[in-house]
């Protein structure tokens, strides 16, 4: 039987519209075929998600709209989970801030982050098979994503302080893109790892502004495409083998390329 939570909190976890002051809402589910739904808008804010699934699927979403904002969603797959394991959140205006964890042993974890305005901040993580998208319009910004073997990460960055971070922990993971437009940006790739015939690859894209990119540890036979167009420029990339490879290609303004092999 399929678990359908739909909350809408405000009030101190008054359930009814999600207007007022002092919103809270925790959330813990055990089981299979769950699913969460968390609706906050105006002040205060904070939505905590607790999932663990011992069968198939769990899903949460969580949207808020307007004040301090504060999402956190925890995602565990039990030794019998094999696939599903999805969460959305969402956040629309002023101070932001949202971290996803999901760990165990689901092929199909898939974590979707998106803020629009204000001081926001994004963390994921997912330990093996999973899926991040984070997506950040406007303001101070700040994106970090730590994936595990097998998992995909998009990040995407437009306007203001910009800043994106990818580690994989030395593991594989397949198509990775960070996508950075307008303002201070900055991308850090760390640990890109391969393991037998697997290969990981990474495109950067930035343009506009200040710009920068590090790359360290680039293990065997990976790849990093680097793209910016515009402004500051400047690509830092060290490879940890020489069957590793880079493309680096820069376009206006400032420039600056180094490239160390191992």
């Amino acid at each position: 039987m399929k678990k359908l939570i739909t909350l809408t909190f405000a009030l101190f976890l008054t359930v009814g519209m999600a207007y007022g002051q002092g919103n809270s809402a925790t959330v813990n589910q055990d089981g299979s075929n769950m699913e969460v739904t968390v609706d906050q808008a105006g002040d205060n804010n904070q939505a905590t998600v607790n999932q663990t699934a011992t069968g198939f699927e769990f899903n949460s979403i969580v949207e808020q709209v307007g004040s301090r904002n504060k999402a956190e969603a925890n995602l565990t797959a039990g030794n019998s989970m094999r696939r599903g394991g999805i969460t959305v959140q969402k956040q629309h205006g002023n101070d932001n801030h949202v971290t996803a964890t999901g760990n165990g042993a689901s092929q199909d974890f898939s974590i979707e982050q998106i803020q629009v305005g204000n001081s926001n901040n994004a963390e994921a993580t997912v330990s093996s098979d999973g899926q991040v998208s984070q997506s950040q319009n406007g303001d101070d910004n700040i994106a970090k994503a730590t994936i595990g073997k097998a998992s995909d990460l998009k990040q995407i960055q437009v306007g203001y302080n910009n800043k994106a971070v990818f580690e994989s922990g030395g593991t594989v993971s397949h198509g990775n893109k960070q996508v950075q437009m307008g303002d201070d940006n900055k991308s850090l790739i760390t640990g890109v790892g391969s393991r037998g015939s697997a290969r990981t690859t990474v495109q950067t894209y930035q343009e506009g502004n200040l710009n920068i990119i590090t790359a360290d540890g680039i293990s065997v036979g990976n790849t990093v495409d680097v793209d910016q167009i515009g402004n500051m420029n400047e690509a830092d990339l060290s490879l940890n083998s020489g069957f590793s490879s880079t493309t680096v290609m820069q376009n206006g303004n400032g420039n600056n390329t180094t490239v160390n092999q191992n």
